[in-house]
Formats: structure tokens, C-alpha cells, sequence
């Protein structure tokens, strides 16, 4: 009898030392990490620690909520996952600088921390390559590196998350300045058109090239690859038209309207002309057909086809130039060069200093086309129609 009693307070004993130790882990593992900003660590257990961050659970049981704590988030890890959490702390440091300084609306100071760990996240999906992706995409259309801003919208899309917005503020107190660059409904980036003009800095695209077209990331990127190429004098084979995607069919409207052969053309003016008759598209959708539909009708051998591509084009710099000034400088850069091809050279340079004055600094300035505008002399039996252009 005392031998029983003594094996069941043994039993007793280990079950209580069993939950003690439990109780004990779990506010171990909630002790282990030190977060940023003073952000006190949720009361889980430490599951893993990855490249992306800390993971989290709430409960041995299965189904447990889960949360990961990006490394941005993250100061320190201690106790048992000290170890495995070493590789990454350097990362983490420069992705939390990254942060804060997108956040006080210092882009210029991010993106070199940012740069540093791109390649890491280049084909990877997740928080952390959505946070990482989101803040070079607004660092690069900050300082309207074009190019290089689509490689990062494209890492956005891949990563799966949606963008991630910082919310930049000069001071406490102040609203948030910062609005999303992509549009949440299809996942473009209004201000990204894949429409160019020829520059060496295309080939920043270009070189961005999918191994493979499985994700939508990649079938939106070999559209934009697409479009550069035949800018640089390459031919690109065009996908196949995907009707069932928003985004990818008016990406390959835009696209085919450029670059397609006269079938193509066709078909996609078709479905250009077909969205400016529908429904009232958002405006930044509507610089995007009218400048593509602009551009292709300007390149007709018929004289009144080109006039109306003309009054397509100066739709935008007219009505949509607060919706999209780039695309309104490359409408005026394309009105003025086709007129001074038909000899119409006042009204041509009418048209580039309209460029000049409204739209100092577009990269469309830079264009060589132009240059035939400002060399090209004013013929003396020019006509009073001449002297107009966009004023």
C-alpha cells in the first residue's frame, strides 16, 4: 500500500512538473523575442525561424493559429533559436532602417538597404518579399526610374500579398502621405504603362526576362519585355491573348497595338476602341488606350486616320495630364514628331514646347525623334493652318 501511494504522488508530480514546463515554454518563448519599435511580442510559441521571419504559434494543438513576424519587425531572438536566427541579423537591421525611412518619406536613404537584399527576394513569395519589392517600387517611381520601377512592381505581383503602403509622416500628428502605386482590383501599376519610348534604360526591362511564364507576375512581365524589345529594334513573340484576365488583356490590348502584326493590330484596336465605348473606364485606364490607339493610328499611311490619332493622342496632356503625366508627355512627344514627318513644322514645335514647358524633365525629352523637330526649318510656302499646334 505505501508502494502504490508512493507511485501515484510520483505520477502526480511529473504531471504538475509536465504543465509547469509548459507554462514555463510558452512564457519563454514570448521572452525570447525583442521587437521593433517597442512592440511588446504576442503571447505564442516560437515555431521556426526562416528567412522571412519568426514564426509563430499559439498552441501545441493542431489548427493553431499561426502569425510570422517579418524580419523587419524583429530586434533580436533569443534562448533556443538564438543560433538559427544569426544569419539573418544583419538583413533584419537593414530591412527595419529600410522601413523607418520609408515611413519618414526618405526614399533616397531606403533603397540602398533595399538594394542590398533584392536579389534574395527576387523570385520568392511572401510578406517579406512584398515588403521588400513594395518599398523599391515607391523608392524607383520617386525618382522616376521607369525601368527599374517595373522590375520591382513585378516582384510585388509575384510575391503574392498585395502591395505593401508605408505610411510616411513628417511629423506626429501629420496625415499619411503615401497612397498605393498599384491599383488592389487588377494588380497593375497605373503609373508603369508598357508604353516606351527607345532608351537605353530599357534594357532594364529586358533583361528582366521570366525563365518561365507559369504565374501571372511572369506572364505580365513577358508582355512589358515584349513592348521594350520592339522599342530597341528586337522582335519579342507576343503571348497569346488571355480574355479571362483583366490585367493581362488590356496589358496585351496595349501591347499588341505596338508590336503586333496588322491582324494583331486590328484585333487590338478592336478591344481598345471596344473599352473607351463601354462603361467610364478610370482615367488612368483611359491614358492607356488612348495613347496606344494614338500611336497605332498615327503610323496609318492614311492622312485622316493619322489626324484622328492626333486628336486621340492630346486627349491626355488635355484632360488626363493629373491622371498621368507620363503618358501625357509621350502623347505630346508622338504628336510632335508625326507632324513635323508631314512637314508641318510650326505646329510641331508648337507641340515640343508645350512638352518643354508643362512637362520639364519627362524622359520623352530625351528622345531622339525629337530631334528632327528641332532641327527641321520651316518651309516659306507653309500654310496659316501651320502655325497651330497644341498651345
Amino acid at each position: 500500500m505505501r508502494e502504490l501511494r508512493r507511485q501515484l504522488c510520483g505520477v502526480v508530480c511529473v504531471l504538475a512538473c509536465g504543465e509547469s514546463a509548459a507554462r514555463a515554454w510558452a512564457q519563454l518563448a514570448s521572452s525570447m523575442l525583442t521587437l521593433r519599435d517597442g512592440v511588446p511580442p504576442p503571447a505564442m510559441l516560437v515555431r521556426d525561424v526562416t528567412a522571412d521571419g519568426v514564426e509563430l504559434v499559439a498552441g501545441e494543438s493542431d489548427g493553431a493559429a499561426m502569425q510570422l513576424l517579418t524580419w523587419d519587425r524583429v530586434a533580436s531572438v533569443q534562448g533556443n533559436w538564438r543560433d538559427k536566427a544569426a544569419p539573418y541579423r544583419a538583413m533584419s537591421n537593414d530591412l527595419w532602417r529600410a522601413r523607418v525611412r520609408l515611413e519618414r518619406g526618405d526614399s533616397l536613404g531606403a533603397e540602398p538597404l533595399l538594394e542590398k537584399h533584392a536579389a534574395t527576394f527576387a523570385q520568392r513569395q511572401g510578406p517579406l518579399p512584398a515588403m521588400v519589392w513594395s518599398g523599391l517600387l515607391r523608392c524607383r517611381v520617386n525618382r522616376q526610374a521607369q525601368s527599374a520601377a517595373i522590375v520591382a512592381w513585378a516582384g510585388v505581383v509575384r510575391a503574392g500579398q498585395g502591395e505593401v503602403v508605408f505610411a510616411s509622416r513628417a511629423k506626429a500628428g501629420d496625415e499619411a502621405r503615401d497612397t498605393a502605386i498599384i491599383d488592389a482590383g487588377t494588380m497593375l501599376a497605373p503609373q508603369l504603362a508598357p508604353i516606351f519610348l527607345p532608351a537605353p534604360s530599357l534594357q532594364i526591362v529586358t533583361q528582366a526576362i521570366p525563365a518561365k511564364s507559369e504565374t501571372r507576375a511572369d506572364k505580365l512581365m513577358l508582355l512589358y519585355v515584349a513592348a521594350a524589345d520592339f522599342e530597341l529594334g528586337r522582335k519579342t513573340p507576343l503571348p497569346a491573348r488571355e480574355s479571362d484576365d483583366v490585367a493581362l488583356a488590356l496589358t496585351w490590348d496595349v501591347v499588341a497595338a505596338r508590336i503586333g502584326d496588322d491582324a494583331t493590330k486590328a484585333t487590338a484596336k478592336k478591344n481598345l476602341q471596344a473599352r473607351l465605348q463601354a462603361a467610364e473606364p478610370p482615367r488612368w485606364q483611359e491614358a492607356w488606350v488612348r495613347v496606344a490607339l494614338g500611336r497605332l493610328m498615327i503610323a496609318s499611311t492614311e492622312v485622316e486616320e493619322r489626324r484622328l490619332g492626333v486628336v486621340m493622342l492630346l486627349h491626355v496632356p488635355a484632360r488626363l495630364a493629373d491622371a498621368h503625366p507620363y503618358l501625357a508627355g509621350i502623347a505630346l512627344a508622338e504628336v510632335s514628331v508625326m507632324l513635323a514627318r508631314d512637314g508641318d513644322v510650326t505646329a510641331a514645335r508648337n507641340t515640343l514646347a508645350k512638352l518643354e514647358s508643362d512637362f520639364s524633365g519627362h524622359p520623352a525629352l530625351a528622345w531622339d525623334g525629337l530631334r528632327a523637330v528641332r532641327n527641321a526649318e520651316v518651309k516659306k510656302t507653309a500654310s496659316a493652318d501651320s502655325q497651330g499646334g497644341v498651345r
